[in-house]
C-alpha cells in the first residue's frame, strides 16, 4: 500500500532518473514491469520527466517487444532483470529502485498538445501502429469522468487492464486525479477467485465480465464499465441481476479517440431493450457523425461508417505519417484545421436517435457475390435470450465454396441440444437476408480469445457438417413452385422446403400478391391470394395448381390457421375493426419455429353469415374457438386495436373459467373514451373512409362523395389481399367493420390478473406518451410498454413487426 505521498516521491525519482538519460518532451520511454505498484509509480515518472510511456508487455513474444522498441525507439525502458532479458539486445534498460535525490525536479516545459503515451494497436497488415494519445485528450477524457461519475463512484477502483491498453488509463487516472485509490489485481478474473468487496468500478470488456457474472464473483461495484466489444443482451441483464444498485456504462471508442469517445449509462439513457445497448451520447468535446463513402451524413436506419472529431482523436500513428493522413481526415463539418478520425466501424442510427454497432468495415466479406458484414449476424445471434456470445466466419467447404458459418456459446442456464442450431438459425432467418444467414451453427464452451481477451477469428473452428437438407421437390411442378417462392423471398431454392410455411421463410402478408401473380405468369395457373393463406406451403399450392381443391373461404373463416405445427402454446391474434387478422401472418419469421399462430377474425366476413349482436358473443365465440385448438392453458392473446379490447374480455373469461393466460398482448388499443372515437356506425361514407385507411388505402377528401362503386374501386387499386375480395366479400367486410364499430361501445372490462405487454403507435397523430395508462385500471400487474415508430394503421406492417416480433417472442420465452 502507498499513500499520495509515497507515490509521489518515488514518481519523481524515477523522472529525475529519466531526465538524466535524456528524456522529455516528445520522447518516448518504454514500461517494461510486473503489475506492482512500481508500475504505476513509473507511468507518473515518465509523465513527470515530459516524455511519454510506452507499454511493453513482458508476456508479449519476444519478436514482438523487439518490433516495439525498434519502431517506437524509446530513451529507455523501465524494466526488472527478468523483464529486461525478454528486450532486444542494445536497450536501455532502467530498474525500478529508488533512490534519494534531494535536488528539486523542474517541471518540463509541455504543452497540452505534446504526446503522453503510445499505445501499439494492430494493424491490417499484421504491421502493429502506435497511436500517440496527447495529454489533452487524456486530460479531456478524465474530467468527463469526473462530472459524470464524481468522486464517489471513483473512490476504489480496480486496475485490471493490462497497461497496453488505453482503458488502463481510465483505471489509473480517474480515480488518482479524485482523490480515490486503484487496487492493483492481475486481471478482472481475479474477482472469480479473490473478490473484492469495497471496488467501486470495475472495468473490462463484455466477453471477460461475462465470466465474472457466471462465477458469482464477490464484489458490489457502483459502476460497472464496459468497452472494446459490443454488450450482448444477455450480459446486460445478468449484470442488472447480478449488482441492481450499479451504473452500467457501455463505452465505445478505439484507440486513436483517447480511450473513449462515447457512452451509454443504464440508469441516465433507457432504452428499449430490444436488443444490445446503443453507443450512447459523445462524451467530452467529442462528436460522431454516422457517414456514407462520399461523407455524407446517412438517414436513419441506413448503415454508415462511424468517424470521430472534436476533442477526442489522437495526434496520428507514430512515425506513420501517410497511414495518419489516410485515417485522420479533414473534418467538412468543423472549424478550419480540425480532424476527424474513419473508425472503419458500422452503425445505424435509429428512429429515437441511438446509434447500434454493427460490426468492422473491413470484417466485410463477399459471399456467392453478395457483400456481407460478419458484425451484422454476430449482433443477430447475440440477441438471442439462449446465445451469451456470438461470432461468424467465412470458411470453404469441401468444394472450395465460401461459406458462412456461426459461432455461439449458450448461456449457463441452457442445455446444448442437438436442435439447437437449427433452432438458431431459424432464429437468424427471421432476421437477416438470406445470403447472410449461416450454413452451419457450431455452438461452443466458449469463444477464442486472444491475449487482450478479444475474439480470435483465426482459432474458430471449422464446422463439422454441412447445415441439414429440406425436403426436396418430388415433381417437376413443386421444383418450379419453389424457384419462385425462393425468388420472392430472396432466398436460394435449397433453403426452401415442400413443407416449409411461406410466413416461417420470411413471408407476409404484402409479399403474398407477388407470389400469386408471379405463378400466374409463369406456370399459367390461377392461384387466389387467399390459396396461399389456406394451403402456405409449396407442396399445397402445387395440389392447388392440380386440382386438388379449392380455395373456398379458409382466409375468411373465424379461425386463421397461420402456422399449425409446433409444440409450444399457440399465440391468438384478435384483430382490429376490420375483422381480418392476415396481417398478423408477418408475425411468423420472428416467433420461435415451434408455436403456432393462429388470427381469429370476426363472424361475418364470409358472405350470407350473420355478425356478432354483442361485443359478448364475439369474446364467447373468440373463447370457445381458442378452447378447441388448445383446450388448457397456458394462453397466449394478443390483440390489435379493437383487438386489443377483445382479447382483454377473452383472457378475463380465461381466467373466470379458471384457466391462466400466460400473456396478454396489445397493439395500440384503447379503453375509455377512445372506444366511442372514429366513424359513427350508421355514417356509411365515414366508415368506407376508415375502412381504407385499414386497408392501406388514401382515402378520398370529406367533401369527395365515397360511393360502394368508388370504394370498391380504391381497394382493388391494389393487388393484395383485400383487393382479390369480390363484391359479396367486400360489402360482408363494410358490414363487419360497422357492426364492430357499434360492437367497441359496449366494452365494459373486469378486472385482469397479470401484467399486460403494450406496443403504441408513437408517430399516430392522436398519439401522446401517456396513453397506454388508460389500461391500468384494467389490469392488476404492470403496463411494460414499447412505442413503435409508425402510425396506428402500420402496426402490422413488416417494418413495425420488425420491432414489435423479437419484443413478443423475448415475452413468449419467459411465460
Amino acid at each position: 500500500t502507498l499513500t499520495y505521498r509515497e507515490l509521489d516521491d518515488r514518481a519523481e525519482q524515477v523522472a529525475r532518473r529519466l531526465r538524466s538519460l535524456g528524456a522529455g518532451p516528445e520522447g518516448v520511454v518504454g514500461i517494461a514491469l510486473p503489475r506492482t505498484a512500481d508500475l504505476v509509480a513509473a507511468v507518473l515518472g515518465v509523465l513527470k520527466s515530459g516524455a511519454a510511456y510506452l507499454p511493453l508487455d513482458p508476456a508479449y513474444p519476444p519478436d514482438r517487444l523487439a518490433y516495439l522498441v525498434d519502431d517506437a525507439r524509446p530513451v529507455a525502458v523501465l524494466a526488472t532483470a527478468g523483464t529486461g532479458a525478454l528486450l532486444p539486445e542494445g536497450t536501455v534498460i532502467v530498474g525500478p529502485e529508488v533512490t534519494q535525490h534531494q535536488e528539486p525536479l523542474l517541471a518540463p516545459a509541455l504543452s497540452p498538445d505534446n504526446i503522453a503515451c503510445v499505445t501499439y494497436t494492430s494493424g491490417s497488415t499484421g504491421r502493429p501502429k502506435g497511436v500517440s494519445e496527447t495529454h489533452r485528450g487524456i486530460v479531456e477524457f478524465v474530467e468527463w469522468t469526473h462530472a459524470a461519475l464524481g468522486p464517489e463512484r471513483l473512490a476504489r477502483v480496480l486496475f485490471s487492464t493490462s497497461l497496453n491498453f488505453d482503458v488502463s488509463v481510465f483505471e489509473i487516472f480517474s480515480p488518482l486525479l479524485c482523490g480515490g485509490r486503484i487496487e492493483i489485481v492481475d486481471s478482472l478474473l481475479a474477482l472469480t477467485t479473490e473478490g473484492s468487496r469495497g471496488a467501486s468500478l470495475i472495468s473490462g470488456v463484455p466477453s471477460v465480465m461475462s465470466s465474472v457474472v457466471a462465477d458469482h464473483a464477490e464484489v458490489s461495484p457502483r459502476v460497472v464499465a464496459l468497452g472494446g466489444e459490443p454488450v450482448p443482451e444477455q450480459l446486460l441483464a445478468d449484470l442488472e441481476a447480478a449488482f441492481p444498485e450499479a451504473r452500467i456504462i457501455n463505452f465505445y471508442g478505439p484507440t486513436e479517440a483517447t480511450i473513449y469517445a462515447t457512452a451509454w449509462q443504464s440508469d441516465l439513457d433507457p432504452y428499449s431493450k430490444d436488443g444490445p445497448p446503443p453507443l450512447g451520447r459523445p462524451l467530452a468535446r467529442n462528436r460522431l457523425y454516422l457517414l456514407d463513402q462520399a461523407l455524407h451524413p446517412v438517414p436513419e436506419g441506413v448503415t454508415g461508417e462511424v468517424y470521430l472529431a472534436g476533442g477526442g482523436p489522437a495526434r496520428g500513428y507514430l512515425g506513420r505519417s501517410g497511414l495518419t493522413a489516410g485515417r485522420f481526415v479533414a473534418d467538412p463539418f468543423g472549424g478550419p484545421g480540425e480532424r476527424m478520425y474513419r473508425t472503419g466501424d458500422l452503425a445505424v442510427r435509429g428512429s429515437d436517435g441511438g446509434l447500434r454497432f454493427l460490426g468492422r468495415a473491413d470484417h466485410q466479406v463477399k459471399v456467392r457475390g453478395f457483400r456481407v458484414e460478419l458484425g451484422e449476424i454476430e449482433a443477430v445471434l447475440a440477441a438471442h435470450p439462449d446465445v451469451a456470445q456470438a461470432a461468424a466466419a467465412v470458411r470453404e467447404d469441401g468444394r472450395g465454396d465460401q461459406q458462412l458459418v456461426a459461432y455461439a456459446v449458450t448461456a449457463a442456464v441452457t442445455a446444448v441440444t442437438a436442435a439447437e442450431p437449427a433452432l438458431l438459425r431459424a432464429h437468424l432467418a427471421r432476421a437477416l437476408p438470406a445470403h447472410m444467414v449461416p450454413s452451419a451453427i457450431v455452438v461452443l464452451d466458449r469463444l477464442p480469445l486472444t491475449v487482450s481477451g478479444k475474439l480470435d477469428r483465426t482459432a474458430l473452428p471449422a464446422p463439422d457438417a454441412p447445415a441439414p437438407a429440406h425436403s426436396s421437390p418430388r415433381t417437376e411442378q413443386e421444383s418450379a413452385l419453389r424457384a419462385i417462392v425462393a425468388d420472392v423471398l430472396g432466398l436460394e431454392p435449397f433453403r426452401v422446403g415442400v413443407h416449409d410455411s411461406f410466413f416461417d421463410l420470411g413471408g407476409h402478408s404484402l409479399l403474398v400478391p407477388r407470389l400469386t401473380t408471379r405463378i400466374r405468369n409463369e406456370l399459367g395457373g390461377d392461384l387466389p391470394v387467399r390459396a396461399v393463406f389456406a394451403t402456405p406451403t409449396v407442396a399445397g399450392l402445387a395440389r392447388r395448381l392440380s386440382g386438388a381443391g379449392t380455395p373456398g373461404t379458409a382466409a375468411l373463416d373465424v379461425l386463421l390457421p397461420l402456422r399449425t405445427r409446433g409444440e409450444r402454446e399457440p399465440l391468438f391474434c384478435l384483430p382490429p375493426a376490420s375483422g381480418l387478422a392476415w396481417g398478423f401472418a408477418g408475425l411468423a419469421r420472428h416467433l420461435d419455429v415451434d408455436r403456432p399462430l393462429y388470427g381469429l377474425q370476426s363472424r361475418g366476413l364470409v358472405p350470407g353469415e350473420r355478425v356478432a349482436m354483442s361485443l359478448a358473443e364475439a369474446v364467447a365465440e373468440h373463447t370457445a374457438r381458442i378452447r378447441e385448438v388448445q383446450p388448457q392453458g397456458l394462453y397466449h392473446l394478443l390483440g390489435y386495436s379493437m383487438g386489443g379490447l377483445v382479447a382483454h374480455g377473452v383472457a378475463t373469461a380465461l381466467q373466470a373459467a379458471g384457466e391462466r393466460v400466460a400473456l396478454l398482448a396489445m397493439l395500440d388499443s384503447f379503453p375509455g373514451a377512445w372506444t366511442s372515437q372514429g366513424p359513427r356506425p350508421g355514417d356509411r361514407p365515414a366508415v368506407l373512409r376508415g375502412l381504407l385507411t385499414i386497408l392501406g388505402r388514401s382515402a378520398p377528401p370529406d367533401d369527395d362523395d365515397l360511393t360502394d362503386a368508388r370504394f370498391a374501386e380504391l381497394v382493388r387499386s391494389v393487388a393484395d389481399l383485400p383487393g382479390s375480395l369480390d363484391d359479396a366479400e367486400l360489402a360482408a367486410l363494410v358490414e363487419v367493420t360497422a357492426n364492430n364499430r357499434r360492437l367497441l361501445e359496449e366494452f365494459a372490462p373486469a378486472p385482469y390478473h397479470g401484467d399486460l405487454l403494450f406496443f403504441s403507435a408513437a408517430q399516430d397523430p392522436d398519439a401522446h406518451p401517456d396513453r397506454y395508462a388508460a389500461w391500468q385500471p384494467y389490469v392488476d400487474g404492470r403496463v411494460d410498454h414499447h412505442d413503435i415508430p409508425c402510425a396506428h394503421g402500420e402496426m402490422t406492417r413488416p417494418t413495425a413487426l420488425d420491432r414489435i416480433g423479437p419484443v413478443l417472442d423475448r415475452r413468449l420465452r419467459t411465460t
